[in-house]
């Protein structure tokens, strides 16, 4: 593969449970510091080993998921308070930057329930409430088919005109779109609306009837029946690439053109796929499952490899790849 420059930002930017399965939570004591209890389970630097170690999240959903496990930890201790959720929920909360860094648009919770805040030269304000998204867990591969709908994402469009939230979680989906300075646009809660990304002027998402695209106030359908998971948009503008998965589990990585329509499907048993240039793109391996996994007889999704891989839109090839996880890239989607 030929080299290429590029930034890889290892910032948390998203909360996606991507096919991570908790453990049962077991009771705990209930700790006087909740956020330092939080911070010795759920390390930032990465996912605690039984050797004291830690090794990188594959992705913020596995930081999420550790979060959630911790929580439900809590819940079974009877140590949950009115604190104690609030620590746990702003652990896990949503942001994003506007294109020019002027502006910052976050999910806060107050005691009143989740908010979207705008934060502009100094200012601070509410947009409003925003609907629980619910919480849960899986306790194994089989019983995780949530995990292909789950998808929790705050993001700002590529000219930073709109703010877009799409969640679909445990609980109600949500649906909102305003514009920059904070107007409600568009609202469409418990629709099944999920898996968004903004490309050019376009808000990509699915629905029931496939995938969607949102532009200047008018929705129409973008790919019929295809029933993508976390879409990525490339940072040159133009195209999309997603993962879907077959009747067994397996994943398989496509990439669309925004302005034909056309996607083409180019490697098969792979999963999570991110641009990290307009022509490179990584992804993660996926390998078949043992009976620890716990998959059953039709599993949702299969097991990582413990591998990942550079694929070259360009030359068609793919090479391993010592990047471990890719939280966000620099450029952003154009």
């Amino acid at each position: 593969m030929r080299s290429s420059r590029f930034l890889i930002a290892v910032v948390a930017f998203l909360a996606v449970p991507v096919g991570a399965y908790a453990k049962k939570p077991t009771p705990m004591p209930c700790p006087d510091d909740v956020a330092a209890a939080l911070a010795a389970a759920c390390p930032c630097d990465g996912q605690k080993q039984s050797d004291g170690s830690t090794v990188p999240y594959r992705n913020h959903g596995k930081y999420v998921s550790c979060v959630v496990h911790f929580r439900n930890q809590l819940r079974k201790s009877d140590c949950l308070t009115k604190d104690a959720r609030l620590t746990v929920a702003r652990c896990a909360s949503l942001f994003d930057w506007s294109p020019d860094g002027t502006a910052l648009a976050y999910l806060s919770e107050t005691d009143s329930g989740p908010e979207l805040h705008l934060l502009r030269g100094g200012v601070d304000r509410s947009l409003g409430p925003i609907p629980q998204s619910g919480g849960g867990g899986c306790e194994s591969i089989a019983g995780c088919g949530i995990a292909n709908s789950l998808d929790y994402r705050l993001s700002y469009s590529p000219d930073g005109a709109f703010i877009s939230m799409v969640f679909n979680g445990f609980g109600k989906s949500v649906f909102r779109i305003w514009s920059s300075d904070g107007k409600p646009l568009e609202s469409g809660d418990s629709k099944e609306f999920t898996m968004s990304a903004w490309s050019g002027s376009g808000l990509y998402f699915r629905d029931a009837q496939g995938v969607s695209v949102w532009r200047a106030g008018n929705t129409s359908i973008f790919l019929p029946g295809v029933v993508w998971i976390r879409p990525h948009a490339s940072p040159a503008g133009g195209q999309i690439v997603y993962l879907s998965r077959d009747a067994d589990g397996w994943g398989h990585i496509s990439v669309v053109d925004t302005t034909t329509r056309v996607a083409r499907e180019f490697k098969a048993h792979r999963s999570e796929p991110v641009f990290l240039t307009s022509r490179y793109v990584w992804y993660l391996g996926e390998r078949d499952c043992v009976p620890a996994d716990g998959c059953g007889s039709n599993p949702p999704f299969r097991p990582a490899s413990g591998k990942t891989y550079i694929y070259d839109l360009q030359d068609g090839t793919e090479t391993a790849s010592v990047i471990v996880s890719v939280l966000d890239v620099w450029p952003h989607a154009a």
